[in-house]
C-alpha cells in the first residue's frame, strides 16, 4: 500500500486522475452495460412528453440566466470607465436580449400549459426592457446613481420580480409534467434498479478503493506543505520546504512556497531597516550640533550592525580636512583626530564620495579590545555621507564579521537622513552667524543713518546762516535781483549778472551738457503763464563752467495785478544727494540680506514690524506687505503670553541674544511652535528697535514632546521599582 502511494505521489495529478479515470471507466462499464437494455426500455416509455418537459425547463432556466446577464451587465455598463467598454457591454444586452427571446420561441414550442402564461411572459418582458431603456436615459442625462438604484429589484415600477416571478411558475408547471413523465417510467425504473444495485455496489467498492489511493497520493504532499506554510505564517522563515524535488504539481507549489518564504525574509528584513531608520532618524533631528548628531548616530547605529568600533569624521569649513568628532569603542589614543583630504582610505573616501568595504584584512592591521581579550577586525566598511555631490563626513565601522546585505542596505538608507540633519545644523550655524552680521550691520545703518541726519542738519544750519539762494527775474529774463547766496554759490558779482539773461549765464544746458532752450525753462514759463513749478533734476552753472545741483522753486510776483516777473529759490543739493545715494544703497544691502535668509527676520519697534522679510511673511501665511506696520499681538493667540511683564526688555536691555520657543499663531488661526531669537540694536534703549529671527519648530517640539513623556514614564517606572523594594527592605528587616 505505502509502496503504491509513493509512486502515486511522483505522478502528476493529471496522470493520477488517468489511472483514476481508467478504474472509474472500466467499473462503470461492467455496472452499466448490463443496464443498457433496460435504459432503452425505460428511454421509450412517453419520450415525446419528457423530452418537451425538458425542452420546456432548459428554456425556463436559459431565460432566468439571460435575465440575471442582463441585470449584471446593464449595471456594469452603468459604470463603465470608458466608452469601449460601455459598447462592449451594450452589444452583450443585443446579445442576452436575442438569446432571450430564442428561448422564450423554444418554450412556446414545447409548453403544454396554458398560452397566455406565455404571453404574459413576453408582456412582462417587453416592460423590462421599456424600463431599462428610461435607466440607460437618465445615465446618459448623468444621473449615474439614480440610474444604478433603478437597477435593483426593490425599485419602484421594476418589472424583473414580476418576470422572475412568472419564469418560476411556469417552471413549476413544467416541472409538473416532468413528474408526470417520471410516473410513467418509474415502473420500469424500480425492476431495473434491483437488476443494478449489486453491479453498483461491486463498482463503488472499486471506485473507492482507487479513490482512497488517489486522495491519500495527494493529500499526504498537501499535508506537508500545509505544516510548511502554516510555520511560515507563525514566523519561522529558515524551515526548508518539502517536495521542491518533485516534478509535478506539488513540486511546483513546494517552490512557489519557497519562493514565497524567500520573498517574506526580505519584507521582514525590509521592515528592520524602515524601523531601525525611522527609530535613528528620530534620535538624530533632536541633535542640535555637529558632534551631538555624530554621539547619537554612533551609539545608535555601530551596535545595531553588528559592529565593534565605530569612527565618525566631519568636513571642516574649509574643505582640506576631516576631523573626528565621536567614536564607540575606540581606543583614541592609537587614532588621528585631524585627517587631510585624500589620505589614508578616510581621506580618499571623503575625495572621491565612494563607499569602501575591505573584507578580511591583514591580522596587526585593526585589534578590537575589551576588557578581556583581543582580536582581530574580519571587515572594514567606510562610508561617505554626501549632500548634492558634497561630502559632509565619513562613517568607518570595524566588525569582527562581514556586514551582511541587510545591514549595507540599512546603512545606505540612512546615510541620506544622516547628510540632511547635518546639513540643517550646517544651515542654523549660518543662520546665527547671519543673525549676528545683520544686527552688526542694522546697528551700522542706524549709526551712518545718525551721522547722515547730523550732517544734513549741519547743512541746513550753514544754509540757514548763508541763506538759498534768492534771485529775480523779469518777464524777458533779465535778472533784476540776486542775494549774496547766489553770487557765492555760481561766482559770479553782481555786476556781471545783473540786467543780464540769466538764462544764457547759469541755465543754459541739462545736466547732460545737451543744449536747454529757452523756451522750456521753467522760470521763462513761470513769468509767461503765473504758474508755480517745483524743479529738482535740474543744474546751475557756475562762472567757471561746472554743474551746480539744485532744486529751486519759481513763483510769479505780480504789480497792480499784473505779471512783472519770476522770483526763484534755488539751493545746493549736491551733498543731499550723495546722502540720499549712500541710504539708499545701504537699503538695498540690507533688503539682499532679509530676503535671502532662509529663516523669518523682523525689524521691530515698540512692538511693531517696521521691515520683515519673504520668509516671515511665508511662516504666518501671508505676504511680507501685509505684516508691515502692524502690531506683533496679531502673531500671537490671544492671552497666550503676556506682553505688560516687561521680561523679555529686560533680558534684551542686558546685551544678549534672546532665545525662546513659544506658540504663534499664522493669518488663518492655525498655530505652529517658533523658536524666536532676538536682540536689542541699542541695549541702553529699546526705542532704536530690535532684531528677530523666527524658525518654525514645531516638528522638534512634538519630537521633544515623545522623548519627555517617555523619559517621564521611565523615571515613574524607576520610582515604583525603588518604592518596590525599599518596602521590601523593609518587611526583610522587620
Amino acid at each position: 500500500m505505502n509502496r503504491l502511494t509513493a509512486y502515486l505521489e511522483k505522478l502528476t495529478v493529471a496522470r493520477r486522475l488517468q489511472v483514476f479515470a481508467s478504474v472509474a471507466v472500466v467499473a462503470l462499464l461492467l455496472a452499466g452495460l448490463p443496464s443498457f437494455s433496460g435504459l432503452q426500455t425505460l428511454a421509450r416509455i412517453d419520450d415525446r412528453g419528457r423530452q418537451s418537459a425538458q425542452v420546456a425547463m432548459a428554456a425556463v432556466q436559459d431565460m432566468r440566466y439571460e435575465l440575471l446577464s442582463i441585470s449584471h451587465r446593464l449595471r456594469d455598463f452603468i459604470y463603465a470607465a470608458s466608452a469601449d467598454k460601455r459598447e462592449q457591454l451594450d452589444q452583450d444586452l443585443v446579445a442576452s436580449d436575442a438569446r432571450f427571446f430564442d428561448a422564450l420561441r423554444a418554450l412556446r414550442s414545447s409548453y403544454a400549459g396554458d398560452e397566455r402564461d406565455v404571453e404574459k411572459l413576453e408582456s412582462l418582458y417587453r416592460a423590462m426592457i421599456a424600463y431599462n431603456s428610461v435607466t440607460l436615459e437618465q445615465m446618459s442625462a448623468g444621473d449615474a446613481q439614480l440610474a444604478w438604484r433603478r437597477t435593483l429589484a426593490s425599485a419602484s415600477g421594476n418589472p424583473t420580480p414580476l418576470l422572475r416571478q412568472q419564469l418560476d411558475r411556469i417552471a413549476d408547471l413544467a416541472s409538473g409534467e416532468a413528474r408526470l413523465s417520471a410516473a410513467r417510467a418509474r415502473d420500469t425504473y424500480q425492476l431495473e434498479r434491483r437488476r443494478a444495485m449489486l453491479r453498483t455496489a461491486a463498482a463503488v467498492a472499486l471506485l473507492l478503493g482507487a479513490g482512497f489511493l488517489l486522495a491519500r497520493s495527494i493529500t499526504r504532499p498537501l499535508q506537508r506543505l500545509q505544516e510548511s506554510v502554516a510555520s511560515l505564517s507563525e514566523g519561522k522563515l529558515r524551515q526548508p520546504v518539502p517536495g521542491q524535488e518533485q516534478q509535478n504539481e506539488v513540486g511546483e507549489i513546494a517552490r512557489a512556497v519557497a519562493g514565497l518564504q524567500t520573498a517574506y525574509q526580505g519584507m521582514a528584513a525590509q521592515r528592520w531597516i524602515r524601523t531601525n531608520i525611522s527609530a535613528i532618524s528620530g534620535e538624530l533631528r533632536q541633535a542640535a550640533s555637529f558632534t551631538d548628531l555624530a554621539r547619537k548616530l554612533m551609539v545608535a547605529l555601530t551596535p545595531l550592525l553588528g559592529a565593534a568600533q565605530g569612527a565618525f569624521y566631519l568636513v571642516t569649513e574649509q574643505r582640506q580636512t576631516l576631523k573626528l568628532i565621536a567614536s564607540y569603542g575606540v581606543d583614541r589614543r592609537e587614532g588621528r583626530d585631524l585627517i587631510a583630504f585624500g589620505e589614508g582610505l578616510v581621506g580618499q573616501c571623503a575625495s572621491d564620495g565612494r563607499l569602501r568595504v575591505l573584507s578580511d584584512p591583514p591580522r596587526d592591521y585593526l585589534y578590537i579590545r575589551s576588557g578581556l581579550g583581543e582580536a582581530p577586525a574580519r571587515a572594514i566598511l567606510l562610508a561617505p555621507v554626501i549632500r548634492s555631490e558634497r561630502s559632509l563626513a565619513v562613517i568607518e565601522l570595524a566588525s569582527l564579521s562581514a556586514f551582511s546585505d541587510d545591514e549595507r542596505a540599512l546603512l545606505d538608507g540612512l546615510l541620506p537622513i544622516v547628510a540632511m540633519n547635518l546639513e540643517i545644523i550646517e544651515r542654523n550655524t549660518r543662520t546665527e552667524r547671519l543673525l549676528e552680521a545683520t544686527q552688526e550691520q542694522a546697528a551700522q545703518l542706524e549709526k551712518q543713518a545718525a551721522e547722515l541726519a547730523a550732517m544734513e542738519e549741519h547743512s541746513r544750519l550753514i544754509l540757514g546762516a548763508v541763506s538759498d539762494g534768492i534771485l529775480g527775474l523779469d518777464v524777458d529774463g533779465l535778472l533784476i535781483f540776486a542775494n549774496p547766496a547766489v553770487l557765492a554759490l555760481l561766482g559770479y558779482s553782481a555786476a556781471e549778472l545783473f540786467r543780464k539773461p540769466f538764462h544764457q549765464l547759469a541755465h543754459y544746458a541739462y545736466p547732460d551738457g545737451r543744449d536747454f532752450p529757452y523756451e522750456r525753462c521753467p522760470m521763462h514759463l513761470t513769468a509767461q503763464d503765473g504758474q508755480v513749478r517745483h524743479v529738482a533734476d535740474e543744474v546751475l552753472w557756475r562762472r567757471d563752467g561746472t554743474p551746480l545741483a539744485v532744486e529751486y522753486a519759481t513763483t510769479p510776483f505780480h504789480k497792480a495785478d499784473q505779471l512783472v516777473g519770476t522770483v526763484i529759490v534755488f539751493r545746493d543739493v549736491t551733498e543731499r544727494r550723495a546722502a540720499e545715494e549712500r541710504i539708499r544703497q545701504a537699503h538695498e544691502e540690507q533688503t539682499a540680506i532679509l530676503e535671502t535668509a532662509s529663516l523669518g527676520i523682523a525689524f521691530i519697534k515698540d512692538r511693531v514690524f517696521v521691515n520683515v522679510n519673504r520668509r516671515l511673511g511665508e511662516l504666518f501665511g501671508c505676504g511680507a506687505e501685509a505684516l508691515i506696520n502692524r502690531q506683533t499681538s496679531v502673531c500671537v493667540p490671544d492671552g497666550a503670553y503676556p506682553v505688560a511683564d516687561g521680561s523679555f526688555d529686560r533680558e534684551l536691555m542686558r546685551g544678549d541674544i534672546l532665545t525662546r520657543v513659544i506658540e504663534l499663531q499664522r493669518q488663518d488661526g492655525s498655530r505652529f511652535w517658533c523658536r524666536i531669537s532676538g536682540r536689542a540694536v541699542d541695549a541702553a534703549t529699546l526705542a532704536q528697535g530690535t532684531v528677530w529671527t523666527f524658525e518654525d519648530v514645531t516638528k522638534e517640539r512634538e519630537a521633544a514632546a515623545s522623548m519627555q513623556r517617555s523619559k517621564e514614564l521611565a523615571e515613574e517606572t524607576t520610582r515604583m521599582k525603588t518604592g518596590f523594594l525599599a518596602n521590601m527592605s523593609h518587611e526583610i528587616r522587620t
